[in-house]
């Protein structure tokens, strides 16, 4: 009893690991978890380069998560820190970053968030997923299977031999394969998963997990415009500070100090000024000679005297004998990226002879590249069946899981039903029809009745059909099964000697 309890609780708990194997197949199959192999130093310390990382879909994401998500325009994945934004958009930075991400993903646009992070992993996932390694491993296990089910029939054939030297055994008795029903179903579960994953590696293994393509990506940059001047104090300002996007009253000063945050790509950064009228007269002035900066982030600045500008204005205007009027000035800050890149922020200001104002919406003071780059690069080959498109490397890893798992599952359970000893003959029969057996005394052959020896297969149905208990008692180490019907006496005795303690041990047919 001990034994069999023994092997149903193994034959559950492979069972339990087949179906979380095939579960967790399945969810990175459809999309509900992603294994991200690192690469790059954007996350140290948290991840090194060739951790692996399993991301999970979320029905929410919160400021603080470390998310995964496609690059828009790509198949390419990021998996950065989440530091400001909602669903509608999110901003994300990786850890070792010196600068936001150009990309503002939506929660749609998410993979998932980390959920499991294992070290160093990557780096032998993509050498066991390889198709040699692969190859090796099914080889190995399946011979090793092999090699247990041959030793497992040679020693079934010899004690088949021996017993049937002395005595007959009903082919009933013993499974086709010697093994319980739940110890077959883990090893056809097991094979379905093993032959699942083989014939999808197949398929995964013959395409490349990447494409060569053209891609098109944001161009990165930004800039934040902002301007501010002194002046004495007046009725016309709160304090002797006017910041932007307030007026500046040329009455109070005409001189403004422009301030310029850029963050991006390094390179070289200007200052230019583009002044025009109404008239159609125009004229480009250099504020700041071009400065090459190495950092992500650069802060710039220049004085524009206002007095100096108008006075251009008004110098070509009695030179065209068109009045000057109101004057407009594109205050431009060119960079010029060190890969040939060029981003030309600008803000538009309108110079009168009483004041200077900002143009337009107060966010125009914000500039945001919007040029987009062409390059050649690469992106993730994807499979698709029933609608749903899955990266190469992905269907890789997942015909892998399945293939071992189902294989370790299976020498599992030929390796604990080798260690378990096989129920007996009496021990099979009350496991099946138990619900027809009932324990008694021995008793004494009834006179005058005919004795039908029969296989138990006999005395079961005729006891089903009769609506008859099957009668059993064990006396010098045999079990001996009864049914009486109106007529005659059906009987079997079992060959072999129960494992168990014996019911009685006393009496005689």
């Amino acid at each position: 009893m001990m034994h069999r309890r023994i092997r149903r609780a193994a034959a559950a708990a492979l069972i339990v690991l087949g179906c979380v194997i095939t579960v967790g197949a399945a969810l990175l199959v459809t999309g509900r978890l992603g294994v991200v192999i690192t690469s790059g130093i954007s996350m140290n310390p948290v991840y090194y380069q060739g951790d692996l990382i399993v991301v999970a879909k979320q029905s929410s994401y919160q400021i603080g998560d470390i998310a995964a998500y496609h690059i828009p325009g790509t198949r390419i994945v990021a998996l950065h820190r989440i530091i400001a934004g909602d669903a509608t958009g999110f901003v994300f930075k990786g850890d070792n970053n010196q600068s936001i991400d150009p990309a503002h993903p939506t929660a749609r646009d998410l993979v998932g968030r980390a959920v499991l992070h294992v070290a160093g992993a990557g780096r032998w996932m993509k050498t066991l997923s390889s198709p040699s390694v692969l190859g090796a491993v099914a080889f190995l296990l399946v011979g090793t299977g092999s090699t247990v089910i041959a030793t497992r029939r040679r020693k079934r054939r010899k004690r088949r031999v021996t017993m049937a030297r002395t005595q007959t055994r009903p082919s009933w008795a013993v499974s086709p394969a010697g093994m319980s029903r739940p110890t077959r179903t883990v090893l056809l579960v097991s094979a379905v998963a093993a032959v699942l994953g083989l014939a999808v590696g197949v398929l995964a293994f013959t395409k490349p997990t990447n494409n060569s393509v053209m891609v098109s990506e944001p161009s990165p940059g930004k800039a934040t415009f902002s301007y501010s001047a002194i002046v004495p104090p007046s009725a016309a300002y709160d304090s002797t500070v006017v910041n932007s996007p307030d007026p500046v009253f040329r009455r109070l000063t005409n001189s403004v100090d422009l301030h310029i945050s850029y963050q991006g790509q390094p390179g070289r950064i200007g200052i230019t000024a583009d002044l025009s009228t109404v008239g159609g007269w125009h004229s480009s002035i250099t504020l700041a000679e071009p400065t090459q900066f190495t950092a992500d982030t650069v802060d710039t600045g220049v004085q524009l005297d206002l007095t100096a500008l108008q006075a251009r204005a008004d110098a070509a205007a009695a030179a065209t004998g068109i009045p000057a009027g109101q004057v407009s000035i594109t205050l431009a800050a060119p960079v010029v990226s060190a890969d040939g890149g060029v981003f030309t922020p600008k803000i538009l200001m309108t110079l009168t002879p009483l004041e200077l104002t900002l143009a337009g919406d107060p966010a125009g003071l914000i500039v945001t590249n919007t040029a987009t780059t062409i390059n050649s690069g690469t992106q993730p080959n994807q499979l698709g069946a029933l609608g749903i498109q899955t990266p190469v490397q992905t269907v890789r890893i997942a015909a892998s899981v399945l293939l071992a798992g189902g294989l370790l599952v299976a020498l599992l359970t030929l390796f604990i039903n080798r260690k378990t000893p096989a129920p007996d003959e009496a021990q099979i029969i009350t496991s099946r029809y138990g619900h027809l057996l009932a324990d008694v005394e021995p008793l004494a052959v009834i006179p005058g009745r005919p004795v039908v020896v029969a296989s138990f297969a006999t005395l079961a149905k005729v006891a089903e059909r009769a609506g008859l208990f099957v009668l059993h008692w064990t006396s010098d180490g045999r079990t001996t099964y009864v049914v009486f019907d109106d007529t005659s006496t059906y009987e079997y005795r079992t060959t072999e000697q129960p494992s168990g303690p014996p019911s009685n041990t006393d009496g005689a047919t």
